[in-house]
């Protein structure tokens, strides 16, 4: 191919990227499950812990107990300890520990509840 002027024309060559999918090589994939049994241990082993600690401090004069669980079993340890709690009468209530605006919507509000990490934070005031 000739150019009006008579030199060849200025030909540029863009590099393509291309994707390649790879199926894995996978013939049967196994179920994953969460091991609830684990789990429930996990929990009553923490409410364990959380009573004895709120049992000593009141034994000692101290009404406020502060807890740090982990995130994921956090909110049944609550359940579980406030149902405890309730069961035997005991007069309590779940401290605010944070101030701060609700995502959804929008306003300030009250949480008795902060997570920082890994862990759920805690307090609990025993009267």
């Amino acid at each position: 191919m000739k150019t009006k002027q008579g030199g060849t024309p200025n030909i540029r060559f863009t590099p393509v990227e291309r994707t390649i999918h790879v199926k894995p090589n996978i013939k049967q994939m196994e179920q994953i499950t969460v091991d609830s049994f684990e789990r429930q241990k996990a929990i009553n082993k923490e409410v364990t812990e959380a009573i004895s600690t709120i049992k000593l401090n009141a034994a000692n004069g101290v009404g406020t107990t502060e807890f740090s669980f982990p995130k994921e079993i956090g909110g049944a340890v609550k359940s579980k300890i406030t149902e405890l709690l309730d069961d035997s009468q005991t007069r309590f209530t779940w401290c605010v520990v944070k101030k701060g605006t609700n995502q959804y919507t929008g306003k300030v509000e009250n949480f008795i509840s902060e997570t920082i990490g890994d862990q759920k934070f805690y307090k609990l005031k025993v009267y």
